[in-house]
């Protein structure tokens, strides 16, 4: 029993690359914005589904673009003329109504209201995966917005990664950490790039 205890310790604290198909650690994900850890998890334990109503529209780095290594790079997208929104805007109606709730209740109550991490997150998360030309992980950032301005230490990590690059986003619409209903996960976009 010892054995198999110190097998999985060593296991989780081993620093090799996940074998094909699993997720590299979330510890290594940049998270932005009010986006959790546990919000991230429940959305990649669903299958995402390619639903074109669900697309974003990626403006930089444009398809094919060779773009300079030594400048800043911006990813930015925004959602498609046919995406729908309605429920984001039913998951942040829901958001504030249970805000208020647990307002209420911590008012009632003379502890107040415990959260485990903090404030789960509500709203439309975007999960952005860069893969090299391995199909290896680079670069992953979960973001409540359309855009991230990348660091200079992860645009250095992307020019040496084996180009060309592909950008991936999944989006889903969370309430309370949890993925709603008909809220994806959706396959949203993706475009290569290379670094030079």
């Amino acid at each position: 029993m010892k054995s198999a205890v110190a097998l999985c310790f060593l296991a989780a604290c081993s620093n090799a690359a996940p074998p094909a198909g699993e997720q590299p650690p979330l510890t290594e994900v940049i998270y932005v914005g009010a986006t959790t850890d546990e919000a991230l998890t429940r959305m990649l334990a669903l299958t995402a589904e390619d639903a074109s109503t669900q697309r974003v529209v990626i403006a930089s780095p444009a398809s094919g673009a060779s773009l300079p290594a030594n400048e800043p790079l911006t990813f930015s997208f925004q959602q498609a003329a046919t995406a729908l929104r309605v429920p984001a805007r039913k998951a942040r109606d829901r958001a504030e109504t249970r805000s208020k709730l647990r307002s209420f209740l911590a008012w009632l109550s003379p502890l107040g209201v415990a959260h485990a991490h903090g404030a789960p997150f509500n709203g439309v998360g975007y999960y952005l995966v860069v893969s090299d030309a391995t199909q290896q992980q680079t670069l992953r950032v979960f973001t409540d917005r359309r855009f991230h301005a990348l660091e200079a230490s992860d645009a250095s990590t992307l020019q040496a990664a084996k180009q060309p690059l592909t950008l991936t986003i999944t989006s889903a619409v969370f309430e309370q950490n949890e993925v709603t209903d008909n809220g994806g996960p959706f396959l949203a976009g993706s475009v290569e790039f290379r670094l030079e």
